[in-house]
């Protein structure tokens, strides 16, 4: 007799199935992602940000600098009489932590990008103490 009807993969097809209708799958719509916003210049976003609000924007703008200016001055002060004092580290807690936010603050203000942020610091694991008895036998 005939040799048997093979599918592409060499597996032998049922003659009873070929007469049966193939249903119809409809292929998925997939959405597109969200475009990215536009990304604009910081000189570009100052220059708008001063041409909406004007003279007093331009004048806050160069009050804030001048804080900034005055901050950084006093930080680098902290910083020479910790040193003097024979201390490795500001201890000024909350001029330090701000440092990031005002070093953003005045990228803006200037038109430039804002600094990288650093990669953050893994803590080592602390190691286990091992008590030891008076006598000098592991406890």
């Amino acid at each position: 007799g005939p040799l048997p009807a093979t599918n592409p993969d060499g597996s032998v097809r049922n003659p009873q199935h070929m007469h049966l209708p193939v249903p119809h799958v409809p292929t998925p719509v997939v959405d597109k992602p969200p475009a990215e916003p536009d990304v604009v210049r910081p000189e570009e976003a100052l220059e708008n940000f001063l041409s909406e609000y004007g003279a007093p924007a331009e004048k806050c703008r160069d009050g804030l600098l001048n804080a900034i200016s005055e901050t950084e001055e006093s930080l680098a002060a902290i910083h020479a009489w910790d040193r003097g004092q024979g201390l490795r580290k500001c201890h000024s807690r909350t001029v330090v932590k701000t440092r990031r936010s005002r070093a953003k603050i005045k990228a803006f203000l200037k038109g430039l990008e804002p600094p990288k942020e650093p990669a953050k610091k893994r803590k080592k694991p602390k190691k286990a103490k091992v008590k030891v008895k008076a006598k000098g036998g592991l406890e």
